[in-house]
């Protein structure tokens, strides 16, 4: 299928506009300071799968772990998370990060300044199972992490903070993969 490509003053067809594929549902600021990032109202049935990109977060921590939970801050999902990848330093030096049943998802290592990437999650408003791939880089080294979620719930919000510290700054969104 081609690339739609719009015109100044066009009217959009229906055909036109369903071949968009992503679809912006939220954009969220991150303050100053922060220790913990609520996004809700970030999944619903409309969309089976999402994507999810942050950009410009300046961590006071580097090297902390990012990490993913469903749920907000005063109510969190903590159980039922197993993730696994490979992490790799500029070195060459290439090892496996494996966790079985933590509280959260690890999507990212922080930097203090610009931590950025970008993560799928398959199925987070569906009653099944959830997954997500995540990759990113920063300025020491590489990341490719995969998991799974455990649970039936079909949630509509998370909740992503540091290993350690604070964030200041930056931007998440979240964008909604066209069935």
């Amino acid at each position: 299928m081609p690339v739609p490509d719009f015109a100044p003053g066009e009217v959009l067809t229906a055909a036109a506009m369903d071949s968009i594929g992503l679809w912006l549902v939220k954009t969220q600021t991150i303050g100053t300071g922060v220790s913990f990032i609520d996004v809700t109202t970030a999944f619903s049935s409309t969309y089976d799968n999402y994507m999810i990109s942050y950009s410009n977060i300046d961590a006071s921590v580097n090297g902390a772990s990012f990490l993913f939970r469903f749920g907000t801050n005063a109510s969190p999902v903590t159980n039922n998370y197993k993730f696994g990848g490979l992490f790799s330093g500029y070195t060459g030096t290439v090892s496996n990060v494996t966790q079985n049943a933590p509280g959260s998802w690890e999507v990212a290592g922080t930097s203090t300044s610009n931590t950025s990437g970008t993560f799928f999650i398959n199925g987070p408003n569906l009653a099944a199972f959830s997954f997500f791939t995540a990759q990113y880089a920063r300025n020491d080294a590489a990341f490719v992490f995969s998991g799974i979620h455990e649970a039936t719930t079909q949630h509509t919000a998370f909740h992503m903070y540091p290993g350690a510290g604070t964030l200041t700054g930056g931007t998440i969104r979240v964008y909604g993969i066209r069935n």
